[in-house]
């Protein structure tokens, strides 16, 4: 590795958060929860979420890594970083908004899985960890345990109400970032630096333009480390983008989305699609058993008349 490399990336990754602390500044949107329904033309619509199959199965808390992203009104964040607070927080059910707290368990003697989906998203979480799967078209909960492969899972819709931080000049962080992650630096460094964690709280608008600037910098693609790629793939969801694909070019990741019309152009260049996508269908794709040792964190539902969470990009219920 080169000496000059560290002070490279170093250099970059702080002048991108500096620049979104210091162009950033917080709407006054109220947070109020609120009932919102999902659009008729969304993937979710054709499998309701509201008529989970009414098996008898015992309501649990869930547990997952520390690393698992979770939608919050305010934006994406890590399990980890919303632990061991009395403030209650509002996530997505893939319905409406709900209440949970989040804590951190001292002991960890559960098993662990690893479970990956055809789009490349995946989720670490334990063996009694609830699913919803869809069978004879109706959506039945199935713990880890029980999960097959080719199962196949409803997809999801994120509410209008989004909030989050508005960043007037994320077009030009966005095309920094993009730069940054096809360098040579970059990918001979192995550090596997992530996106930089202003980016989870944009809002929605602010998300697109650094999306767009991250595009045109990268010839139209979106190329990463798996790591950034799959944030980016939960984050897109704010831009009503369910559908893409983590696809592995040489030693990078690209993101594949077959529909870009949600991303801001603006520089009047054509969005062209990726063809190579031919289902918009979610299926189990492996399952395998990882080591215990990582942290895990509880979910406290705060709210008895919601069975759903949406965690990593997958619809699961408790």
């Amino acid at each position: 590795m080169s000496s000059t490399l560290p002070n490279a990336l170093d250099i970059i990754i702080p002048d991108l958060s500096q620049q979104l602390n210091m162009d950033t500044f917080n709407p006054d949107i109220s947070h109020k929860l609120e009932s919102n329904e999902i659009h008729d033309a969304s993937p979710s619509s054709v499998y309701d979420i509201g008529d989970i199959e009414n098996k008898s199965h015992e309501l649990i808390n869930l547990h997952v890594v520390g690393d698992t992203m979770v939608y919050t009104i305010n934006g994406l964040f890590k399990i980890c970083d919303l632990a061991n607070t009395s403030k209650e927080i509002e996530i997505w059910s893939g319905k409406r908004w709900f209440r949970v707290l989040i804590h951190q368990l001292h002991t960890n003697k559960l098993q662990l899985h690893k479970v990956i989906l055809c789009n490349g998203a995946c989720l670490k979480c334990t063996n009694t960890q609830t699913w919803a799967v869809i069978d004879n078209k109706k959506i039945t909960p199935v713990t880890t345990d029980d999960l097959e492969i080719d199962m196949r899972i409803p997809t999801f819709t994120l509410s209008d109400n989004l909030t989050g931080d508005i960043v007037k000049n994320a077009y030009n962080v966005g095309r920094q970032t993009g730069k940054l992650f096809i360098s040579k630096p970059y990918l001979a460094s192995n550090r596997h630096i992530g996106l930089p964690s202003q980016i989870y709280k944009l809002c929605p608008q602010s998300l697109g333009r650094f999306i767009a600037g991250w595009m045109d910098s990268q010839n139209g693609n979106i190329y990463g480390n798996y790591l950034v790629i799959h944030d980016l793939q939960l984050l897109i969801a704010r831009l009503h983008i369910y559908i893409s694909y983590i696809v592995k070019k040489n030693t990078y990741y690209m993101l594949e989305i077959p529909d870009k019309s949600n991303i801001p152009n603006p520089n009047n260049k054509i969005r062209r699609s990726d063809t190579k996508i031919k289902s918009t269908k979610l299926y189990i794709n492996s399952i395998e058993t990882i080591e215990s040792t990582k942290k895990l964190f509880m979910i406290q539902n705060l709210d008895h008349n919601t069975k759903t969470i949406v965690l990593d990009g997958v619809l699961a219920i408790i």
